[in-house]
């Protein structure tokens, strides 16, 4: 499996969004790619955001560390309140459903009511 994300690994939450864009970026470019996500997982809701940009699995390490093995049971409670809540039958049909939503920063302006940086 491709880590996308391995130059982020343990750098916090900050950095989590480039992690993501990160992911996206390669699932867009190589379509299929079996894509491992991690970095910053300590929810359900973290491994949700992952999956959500095509990763295939997701590693939970600092979780473990930080909350110790209660956020497992987070993990799989939190996962399948959600699935149930959005009409989603399994974990495979939530893979890669905010892909095409992500787009190039070059791509918004001020003119059509984005908020842009620099």
């Amino acid at each position: 499996m491709l880590k996308a994300s391995a130059l982020l690994e343990g750098c916090g939450a900050a950095v989590k969004p480039i992690a993501l864009r990160m992911v996206s970026n390669v699932a867009k470019s190589i379509p299929n790619a079996q894509i491992f996500g991690l970095g910053e997982v300590v929810s359900w809701y973290d491994a949700m955001e992952y999956l959500m940009v095509e990763v295939k699995a997701v590693q939970v390490v600092t979780g473990v560390i930080w909350y110790g093995m209660g956020v497992i049971d987070n993990l799989i409670e939190g996962t399948t309140r959600f699935l149930k809540e959005n009409g989603y039958g399994s974990v495979q049909e939530v893979i890669g459903k905010a892909l095409s939503m992500i787009i190039a920063r070059s791509t918004l302006s001020s003119e059509n009511g984005a908020v842009c940086g620099y």
